[in-house]
């Protein structure tokens, strides 16, 4: 049976018991089970209109609040708010359909199982697969939920919002795959007790136990209205597909909070069976609550205010940490370069080098302690100012209009499985391993192939690929030449492809600031606007970049490949400008293209390129494949 007609046949059903109350007569068993039947389908009104509820705003009258759910009525109707906003805030393709689905477990259900049918990413292990594959684990929970918030008074109205907005949400994530990856992580992490949760909860309905789902619950819309505001701000932005902007730690705190509500239920389950109430006391005493939880008008903006400074500050701490632990993430990037080395030729290889040695980067303490004393100095001479990164972000929104968020990573490197020669693992591993910053530059032979085909592209990808999971702070971008875009004034294709390779690098530092930052630097709006994609803004990018570089430590990979569709005697004199640029910021980059380029063979000196030929990438040695790879040191 086709779904519309399983949903035709379900609606058929509900109009029928809309019916039988009014065409039996009073009195008889037959018109109570009519009332039942009429009271659990809601009015006939809500055929028409399944997201009504999330139009009209529902306010208890005085007398009607229910102490229980005083706190999820408040937050159940700020979400229904947040959902208007949310809907109107996507595009199009990415919005609810509101004709053809519904807020309800079965909507969610059939929504999710219609990305599976529709997609293949399920067949080829994609980051999109796996999330529509959790996604339809978390549905599985779904019922669960909703038995929990059918036991509270309105149960019916808090199910229709949260199931709503779970389909709202999962909408708009699916078109963004790194978002949807991390969000469906999210989600089947706070459900997965939710089904002991709904056991527990049926052994024991007391209104302690009650007041606690409640308060799950409230937390749980708190969650996803939170969701909503940072898809929304990262939409505003235009940084919703950015690789330095990762969900689940900028909501581990909210997702530990529901967690620790669920563990409190099972804990008060528990504690009821063996009568324990005075423990169950100090228990609940000790619970976090959120300071935003059940306010309204002034107070909820204050303690808004408030949630987001204490959010900054953490945010703050979280980077400064990062960025002293990043000395330990490059020695983890090398230990998995070494282990390519380790699968085979290594004895012969330590016997010929006595190169691996443990990375030394005791200089980058007090290169950050340098980092810190600019920040807040503002530089020489300069007036400083205190800046927020996301400012900096929303200034600079206009430059993802100039480049391809799809060339700062390769989605499908076809090459699945990557052999390569020892000889340039030992270098990579080497150059990593160094703490002077300085460049490497991988020239591959040149073939008739595209990106997606190159070996040594795939060798950059999976640098990357290392770097990311080894939590290595690294900026990238892969070139080409803009066949399908219209070229703006005075530009030929190198130099367009030229500057969306500058504004790439640019975007990237900017997600890579620190949340609050003091330099004497101008990052105001109206600066960015002078990128105009057009070369006559050349030396205003060079400007802003070598300022931001100013704010970066030097422990900072870069890799750029695709550098020889650049070379152009239009691109040559700004190509060298680019490169000193960078030298002067101390950062560590790897370059890497398929045959020669122009415009490094004089930037680059012999010291720094390491030549692959044919033989060598044919018949690599050892396997770069991540999976082959991946197991903890």
């Amino acid at each position: 049976m086709a779904l519309e007609d399983i949903k035709e046949s379900k609606k058929l059903v509900r109009l029928y018991s809309f019916d039988v109350e009014e065409r039996l007569p009073p009195g008889s068993e037959a018109h109570l089970l009519g009332q039942i039947l009429s009271d659990d389908n809601g009015t006939p009104e809500d055929l028409t209109a399944p997201w009504r509820k999330f139009f009209d705003s529902h306010k208890p009258s005085d007398g009607e609040e229910d102490p229980i759910t005083s706190l999820i009525a408040v937050e159940s109707d700020r979400l229904r708010t947040k959902w208007l906003a949310f809907q109107k805030s996507c595009p199009k393709e990415e919005r609810v359909n509101l004709h053809g689905s519904e807020p309800s477990v079965e909507g969610v259900t059939d929504m999710v199982t219609n990305m599976l049918k529709a997609s293949r990413a399920k067949r080829d292990k994609s980051h999109r697969g796996r999330a529509l594959s959790l996604f339809q684990r978390f549905c599985s929970c779904l019922d669960s939920h909703s038995n929990m918030l059918l036991v509270l008074p309105q149960g019916n109205e808090y199910v229709s919002i949260f199931t709503g907005s779970l389909t709202a949400i999962i909408k708009a994530s699916v078109n963004h795959e790194r978002l949807a990856e991390e969000l469906s992580e999210a989600l089947c992490e706070i459900s997965c007790h939710i089904v002991d949760c709904q056991t527990e909860l049926e052994l024991f309905r007391t209104t302690p136990m009650l007041k606690k789902v409640a308060d799950l619950y409230g937390h749980m819309f708190l969650f996803l209205s939170s969701t909503m505001d940072w898809m929304m701000e990262k939409r505003h932005k235009r940084i919703l597909d950015s690789f330095n902007e990762n969900f689940n730690k900028k909501f581990e705190d909210e997702i530990n909070a529901i967690k620790q509500k669920m563990e409190s239920i099972q804990s008060l389950a528990a504690q009821s069976a063996r009568g324990e109430l005075r423990v169950t006391r100090l228990t609940v005493d000790e619970m976090r609550q959120d300071i935003r939880l059940g306010l309204e008008g002034d107070a909820r903006d204050r303690a808004e205010r408030k949630y987001f400074e204490e959010q900054v500050e953490r945010e703050l701490l979280e980077a400064q940490r990062d960025r002293e632990m990043t000395r330990v993430a490059c020695r983890q990037l090398v230990i998995h370069l070494k282990r390519m080395l380790e699968q085979d030729a290594l004895s012969s290889l330590q016997a010929k080098s006595a190169i691996f040695k443990p990375l030394q980067l005791m200089g980058f303490s007090d290169e950050l302690s340098e980092l810190e004393d600019r920040s807040k100095s503002g530089g020489a001479g300069n007036k400083s100012k205190v800046w927020d990164s996301a400012e900096v972000i929303l200034n600079s929104r206009n430059l993802e209009d100039f480049f391809h968020r799809d060339r700062v990573r390769l989605s499908d490197t076809r090459q699945r499985s990557l052999m390569i020669n020892t000889q340039t693992i030992l270098r990579l591993s080497e150059w990593t391993e160094s703490t002077k910053p300085q460049m490497l530059w991988l020239e591959g032979p040149a073939l008739g192939a595209d990106d997606h085909q190159s070996p040594v592209t795939a060798i950059a990808s999976k640098f990357i690929e290392l770097a990311d999971a080894s939590k290595v702070p690294i900026i990238s971008y892969f070139c080409e030449i803009p066949r399908r875009e219209n070229l703006r004034s005075g530009n030929t294709q190198e130099v367009q492809a030229m500057l969306a390779l500058v504004y790439g690098i640019i975007r990237q530092i900017i997600e890579l600031l620190l949340p609050r930052f003091n330099t004497g630097a101008d990052f105001a709006e109206r600066r960015f606007e002078n990128l105009n994609g057009t070369l006559e803004s050349w030396s205003d990018a060079l400007d802003v970049l070598q300022d931001l570089l100013g704010l970066m430590p030097t422990t900072v990979f870069v890799v750029l490949d695709g550098l020889h569709w650049l070379d152009d005697g239009s691109t040559i004199e700004p190509l060298q400008e680019l490169f000193g640029t960078l030298r002067r910021g101390q950062l560590r980059v790897l370059l890497t293209t398929t045959g020669r380029s122009a415009c490094l063979v004089n930037e680059i000196s012999s010291a720094e390129t390491l030549r692959l030929d044919r033989t060598q990438l044919r018949r690599g040695e050892t396997s770069m494949d991540r999976s082959e790879l991946w197991s903890p040191p």
